[in-house]
Formats: structure tokens, sequence, C-alpha cells
């Protein structure tokens, strides 16, 4: 009875956690401000008129083509405004929420306390994982990939494989960094 008992707090604190970042993911989206220097260039990259023209000037950036790709869909679908754009960094921080419900309830059913602790309730994650450069995603991505290996570990199917697969390529296309983690991994 007293393991229900702290597994239920622990249920409970994590949901609570849960809601502060996401309440600090809001005001930083509604009180970012305008879009500094770099990230001004990653705009300005995904919105070059042609794709061939955003392909050929990808070496200039810091990031894979996904993440450039993201956020010319993005723009097309809802405007290059200040506003939008910090609306696309606040879905990057709610996924980096989802994907840490995702890892602690498929590996250990539990609630992901310390990674909503250490990382949702940091202000670095908070400003600059949530702006509009690849390092957010990146990140999401390679924790969402390093928990789909987990479970591929676990129980080894042509699923999980693939679900691995497309986790680590997504990842290492959005930030250039994951690659070294992709290969010591692998």
């Amino acid at each position: 009875m007293k393991v229900e008992a702290v597994k239920r707090v622990e249920l409970i604190t994590a949901i609570l956690f849960s809601a502060v970042v996401l309440f600090l993911l809001i005001a930083r989206a509604t009180h970012g401000g305008g879009l500094w220097r770099d990230e001004s260039d990653s705009v300005q990259l995904a919105r070059m008129p042609t794709w061939g023209e955003m392909l050929e000037h990808l070496q200039f950036t810091s990031f894979p083509v996904l993440f450039p790709a993201l956020i010319r869909a993005h723009t097309t679908l809802f405007g290059a405004s200040d506003t939008s754009l910090r609306c696309f960094g606040l879905m990057v921080g709610v996924a980096f929420l989802g994907i840490a419900w995702f890892y602690s309830r498929m590996l250990f059913n539990e609630a992901p306390l310390i990674s909503l602790t250490l990382i949702g309730l940091n202000t670095t994650f908070l400003t600059v994982g949530t702006s509009i450069r690849g390092y957010g995603l990146g990140c999401g991505l390679m924790v969402l990939a390093f928990a789909l290996t987990a479970k591929l570990l676990l129980q080894p199917t042509a699923r999980w494989f693939a679900a691995v697969f497309l986790a680590y390529l997504a990842s290492m296309q959005c930030l250039f960094f994951d690659g070294v983690l992709v290969l010591q991994w692998h």
C-alpha cells in the first residue's frame, strides 16, 4: 500500500512539474521578444525563394537540412512573424514534455520527475532549447532515439528497429552534434 501511495504522489508531482514547465514555455513564447541574429539566420535560410537555394546555402549554417525544412514548412503554414516563430519554439518545448513522459512511462512505467526537474525547469533549455535553432528539437529527438534504443534492446522487433533508425536519422538531420552521440551508441 505504501508503494502505491508513493507512486501516486510522484505522479501528481510530475503532473504539477509539467504544468509549471508548460507555464514557463508559454511565458517564454509570449515574452521572448524579437528574433536574435542567429535565429534570423535560420529563418532567412528557410525562407530562401527555392528549395535549391536553401540547399545551396545550407553550408553556411550550423544545422542539417531537416531543421530549415521544418522552419520553412511552419512559416509557409503560419507566417514568418516573431509570434508565429515563438509558437514554433513553444511546440518544441511541448514536444520535449511529451518525449519525457513517453520515455519514462514506456521504459519504467513511472513519472518523469528527474528529467522534468533537470531539463524542463532549466533556464538554458527554456531559452536556447526553444529558440529558432535546431538545439532543442535535435536534443529532444536524441532523447527519443535513446528511449527507443532501450525499448529495442528490451523487445527486439522490426518495428522498434525502424523507429530507432528514424529517430536517430531525424535527430542527426536537426543537429550536427547528434552524429557523435549516434556513433557512440552503435
